[in-house]
Formats: structure tokens, C-alpha cells, sequence
């Protein structure tokens, strides 16, 4: 399963409307342990970098929930909270472009229930970090989904089956790419660009 995560977080990180640059993250525990990436690096390289830190699940559990200190360690993402403070075995994060153009384009109210239609719990935008994160959590509480739209920041999920994940992350964004008409917004910037 190692080899499917690691799999799985190089495609994601190598889609350009899901990951740029070093943005986008995951994770996995495993017997105490959470494996998460470590700030900076990206994900198409999970196959062929040492991208990945092992950190104390308890301690670094332990240090969110009693401390409100931002951060961990320097050597980990502002976003390492929501991978922690999450049950599951795996977290995938990614910065989905058609996530952000959905939140810019659409009414809110109307968004939340297609997103809800869709299995997905809506977030609305708060700064990375552990406020974010226990936000999530407390909604997840109120909805029992693992899916989270995160406003103007991209997507969140978490599970114990990583096949299901990547396929659902795939479904997530067909079901985004059809409220957006990518051909429509392309019309605009090469009438731009000629111009030029």
C-alpha cells in the first residue's frame, strides 16, 4: 500500500489543476506514526525524493490539542494539523483550480447545496493551520462525510482506502469541470494575448 500512496500522491502532484508547485499535501499513519509531507517539496516527487516525514502520531496529536502553537516543526506545512487531527489512515490535500474558480464564480448559498448534493462539506475560507483544521473536524463531526470543500483553498480527503480516494478525487473533478465551461474562459486570454 506504501507504493500506492506514494503512487497516488506523484499523479496528483503531477496534475497541474490539482497541485502547483510545492503546493498540496498527504499523508498516512501507520502503527503510531503519521507520514506527512514535509514543507516545500512537491508532490510529483513522492516516487523519487525522500519527501515524506515520520513524526510521533501521539506527541504531535497531543501537542495540537493541548498547545496553540502553529506549528509543529519548522521542517513540516502550516497545514500538518488537518493531516493529525483527522482519524483516518490517509489525508490527500490538494489545490484543485476548479475549486477556486467554483468559489469565485458561484453564489454561495447555491455552491453549498450542490456541494452537499455531492457529498462534499463545505468550508469556508479561514486561514491554513490549526483553526482550519479543528473546523474541520468539528463539521465533520456535525456531517459524518470525510470530503471538504475548502473555499478559495481547494479540497480535502480523508479515508482508509486509497484506491477509492484517488477515484473519488477524479470523480470530485469531473463533477467541478462541469459548471465550468474551460473553453469559455480560454476565449478571453488568447484575445488578450494576441493583442499583445
Amino acid at each position: 500500500w506504501v507504493k500506492s500512496f506514494l503512487e497516488y500522491s506523484h499523479k496528483i502532484g503531477s496534475n497541474f489543476l490539482l497541485c502547483q508547485g510545492p503546493g498540496g499535501n498527504t499523508s498516512f499513519k501507520v502503527d503510531n506514526k503519521i507520514f506527512i509531507k514535509k514543507s516545500g517539496f512537491h508532490l510529483k516527487d513522492s516516487k523519487n525524493k525522500n519527501i515524506f516525514e515520520e513524526v510521533d502520531l501521539k506527541k504531535i496529536q497531543n501537542h495540537y490539542k493541548t498547545t496553540k502553537s502553529k506549528k509543529y516543526s519548522n521542517s513540516l506545512s502550516i497545514e500538518t494539523p488537518l493531516h493529525v487531527l483527522l482519524n483516518s489512515n490517509y489525508v490527500f490535500h490538494y489545490h484543485s483550480l476548479a475549486s477556486v474558480l467554483l468559489s469565485l464564480i458561484f453564489d454561495k448559498e447555491y455552491l453549498n447545496k450542490f456541494l452537499v448534493k455531492n457529498e462534499l462539506i463545505p468550508i469556508s475560507y479561514m486561514r491554513p493551520g490549526l483553526k482550519l483544521a479543528n473546523e474541520i473536524v468539528k463539521m465533520n463531526q456535525d456531517f459524518q462525510r470525510g470530503y471538504y470543500f475548502l473555499y478559495n483553498h481547494g479540497v480535502v480527503l480523508e479515508g482508509n482506502n486509497l484506491t477509492k480516494i484517488y477515484k473519488d478525487i477524479l470523480r470530485i473533478e469531473k463533477i467541478f469541470g462541469k459548471l465550468i465551461d474551460y473553453q469559455l474562459l480560454k476565449k478571453p486570454l488568447k484575445k488578450y494575448l494576441k493583442a499583445i
